[in-house]
């Protein structure tokens, strides 16, 4: 496995400043691809996590098409943790399915597809010397489902870690092909608990 810790040295050496990239960057303000790689892989290192009750509770009502409420419990969550691409991407859809708050929306948007990029550009996922980093499992899913546009995930092992990074292999039906294929991401502070919470439920990301 290769040092997957690169982009976490690389955030952790501008760790100062984190508050004003973020300040900048929820304001609007476009961040050169360094300063967004400094602020999406510094988010865990500040100590941000995502509270699984908050968002568990905000897909619950959003299933059930309450995107009002559903889309506060996800920006609390967000406050929380504010460069997770899947909660932005939820965020997002409950203000264009509820056909509200068409300003923020475009807001979420923006970031989400910002961020999005920036991960994408990590790696091809193809090897194990080749993953794709993120900053929380749920990213993972984030890009098997919008990205790859996966159908199906079959299975998800660790296979390797280096201190907080773990190298997750993930087996997927992507749709329109006949045959599965592996795909690898390198996650920061991977808990059991969420690998088997995303595993379990799969869709609707």
């Amino acid at each position: 496995m290769n040092n997957l810790s690169i982009h976490f040295e690389q955030a952790k050496q501008n760790i100062d400043r984190y508050s004003t990239l973020l300040l900048k960057w929820q304001e609007g303000e476009e961040l050169s691809e360094g300063d967004l790689a400094t602020l999406y892989y510094g988010t865990p290192l500040n100590g941000h996590t995502i509270n699984a009750a908050v968002v568990a509770l905000a897909d619950t009502l959003y299933k059930k098409q309450q995107y009002r409420v559903a889309y506060h419990l996800y920006a609390t969550a967000i406050e929380q943790f504010p460069t997770s691409i899947l909660l932005l991407k939820k965020a997002y859809n409950c203000c264009y399915l509820g056909a509200f708050n068409k300003a923020e929306s475009e807001k979420l948007l923006r970031r989400r597809d910002s961020l999005a990029a920036l991960v994408e550009g990590t790696g091809t996922g193809s090897t194990a010397q080749d993953p794709i980093v993120v900053t929380h499992v749920s990213d993972e899913y984030h890009y098997l489902y919008n990205t790859l546009r996966v159908s199906d995930v079959a299975t998800r092992n660790a296979v390797d870690k280096q201190g907080e990074i773990t190298l997750d292999e993930l087996t997927v039906t992507v749709r329109g092909e006949k045959q599965q294929r592996k795909v690898y991401f390198a996650c920061y502070g991977e808990t059991d608990a969420d690998a088997q919470d995303f595993f379990i439920r799969k869709k609707g990301f």
